[in-house]
Parts: structure tokens; C-alpha cells; sequence
């Protein structure tokens, strides 16, 4: 099966495992999803569908199409937007038989990402669509794939906060002592370098974070999840796919401080090329001339935005 593959099963009876059923305990339906979640890791582990990062396991997406055919819940598209440099997809997913919607996602594919730099335009919407499926099961599933012991976060995800290996072989039972310490130092040096590019980006926008000095005492698997949480906050923001679209921020900021009453031509501007520190200066100077304006933090305004 091809990386960006959606298999529908039509055989699968459909679970309720989303909501409580009338009449059902909460405890039924946890020792049903631990039921499912322990065939579903049989699966997982037989075919190999997760990825490891220090020592925690990511499932790909033909993991999570397993689950959902598992409960009789398929993909459906139902947008997908061809961008300058790539693709943003929308997905749901749905009941098999009565339609019901289950849960929707959007996510994107650009060519700005080094892996995806030289792809064809089909693969890179392809994984626009299957980022977008990924998604769409974490937000409704996660819980069983926390029961089968694997990260409730989807491989293809974790990919926009660090580059992930798909396994090719099943790994030696006893690999080499001299071997493994490098690859994980490895894996560590990486998340950290872009976790602490997401709190450079943050602290220009005002967005509350670990603080730098605190970021020695994580360990990668926290590190990852916050770089994942803090990531969605950025995007909300205008930060783009990966939270870090500095020229998006900008332009999402200079739109609240002219709508705050501020002149254009007393707005700093943004150089670019550029850079990166000087870009993350301008914007943070120009985020201080839009809170002294209102009077309060810039990020608080953005999340009340959202919630209208």
C-alpha cells in the first residue's frame, strides 16, 4: 500500500466507540476500545505501521485506516486546494451505512519542506489528503491508540516538527550497544533544533512557552508533543502548516494593528531576504506597537477571534 493510500473497508460493523450509547457505561465502552486496541497493535506490530523516536511509537496511516475499518468508519474528501506551494486537503470521516460524520481535519503539503521539495504534484497532494485523514482519527481515536500503547499523534504529523524514518526491515533483536546511543543523540539534537526555532517564533508573537532554560530538562517525547501543540497555536496565528511562516504572522499582525487604528506608515517593515533573528526582531517590535495599542496581549486577542 502506497504512502498516501485510504483503504475503505466495507465488511466492518461500526462501532460507537465515539460517544456513549444510551444505556451504556463509560467502563463498557473503555473495556470495548481496549478490546479493539489490543487487535489493532497485533496488526501494527506485524506490518510494521509505526515509526519509533526514541523509544515511543508513531502510527502511519495505514495504522489508523486499520482502526477505522476496525469500527466501520471511512474517509471521505471533501476539499482539496491546490496553493502556490502545494496543497491544503479536507477530510472527514464518516459512519459506514448511515453516513454520519464522525470527525474533519484539514492539513497541508508544501514544497518548503525539504522532503517534499522535489516531489511530484500528485504525491504532494496525496499527503495533503492523508495528512488531513491522520488528523481527522486523532481528533476522534487517539484514546484507543493510547490504550494499544502507541503516541496518539500520526506519524505523517510529527513530521512537520521532525524528519521520522519509515522502518524498511524489522529492526535486530539485539542491536549494537556503539550504534544506538548515536541514532537517538541524533533524533534528539534534531526535535530540539526545531523546538527551539517554535519558541524563537512564539516569543516574537507574544505566545506563551517553555522558557529556553527549561528546554535541557525535557526529554524528546515531551518535547515533540509540546513542538506539536505549540505548532497548531502558531497556525492559528497565521504562522502556515508548520507555525513558522514568519511573512504570515507578519501580515496577520499587520492587519490587527491597522485595524487597532495605527497608520501603515508608521509600521516597521518586514526584510526579506533576511535574516532569521532580524525577522523574528521586526515582528516582535511590530507585535509591541499592536498590545500598547490594545491595551493587552496580542495572543489573547487571537484566541478570542477563534472563539467567535
Amino acid at each position: 500500500m502506497s504512502e498516501a493510500e485510504i483503504v475503505v473497508a466495507t465488511g466492518a460493523m461500526p462501532q460507537n466507540l465515539g460517544m456513549l450509547p444510551e444505556g451504556e457505561a463509560a467502563d463498557q465502552v473503555v473495556r470495548r476500545g481496549a478490546a479493539i486496541a489490543t487487535s489493532l497493535a497485533k496488526v501494527i506490530e506485524q506490518q510494521r505501521l509505526f515509526v519509533s523516536i526514541q523509544g515511543r511509537k508513531y502510527i502511519r496511516f495505514e495504522g489508523w485506516a486499520t482502526l477505522g475499518a476496525m469500527l466501520g468508519v471511512v474517509v471521505r474528501e471533501v476539499r482539496v486546494v491546490r496553493l502556490e506551494q502545494g496543497y491544503e486537503a479536507e477530510v472527514e470521516l464518516v459512519k459506514v451505512g448511515s453516513g454520519e460524520v464522525i470527525s474533519r481535519a484539514s492539513a497541508l503539503c508544501l514544497r518548503d519542506e525539504p522532503r517534499w521539495q522535489d516531489q511530484p504534484e500528485y504525491a504532494i497532494r496525496s499527503m495533503a489528503v492523508t495528512r488531513a485523514a491522520g488528523k481527522a482519527f486523532r481528533l476522534a481515536f487517539a484514546w484507543i491508540v493510547g490504550l494499544a500503547g502507541y503516541e496518539g499523534t500520526p506519524a505523517e504529523e510529527v513530521e512537520g516538527v521532525v524528519e521520522v524514518a519509515r522502518p524498511a526491515s524489522p529492526p535486530r533483536t539485539t542491536p549494537a550497544r556503539s550504534e544506538a546511543k548515536p541514532v537517538q543523540e541524533a533524533d534528539r539534537a534534531q526535535v530540539l533544533k526545531r523546538y527551539q526555532h517554535l519558541l524563537g517564533v512564539a516569543g516574537a508573537v507574544g505566545l506563551p512557552a517553555w522558557p529556553m532554560d527549561t528546554v535541557s530538562r525535557l526529554d524528546t517525547r515531551e518535547m515533540i508533543a509540546h513542538g506539536v501543540r505549540l505548532r497548531d497555536r502558531l497556525k492559528a496565528m497565521g504562522g502556515g502548516e508548520h507555525g513558522d511562516d514568519i511573512r504570515g504572522l507578519w501580515a496577520r499582525l499587520r492587519e490587527a494593528a491597522l485595524q487597532a487604528g495605527l497608520r501603515a506608515e508608521d509600521l516597521p517593515l518586514l526584510k526579506v531576504p533576511a535574516p532569521v533573528e532580524e525577522q523574528l526582531e521586526l515582528l516582535r517590535a511590530l507585535r509591541e506597537m499592536v498590545e500598547e495599542k490594545l491595551g493587552r496581549p496580542y495572543w489573547r486577542t487571537v484566541l478570542e477571534e477563534e472563539k467567535e
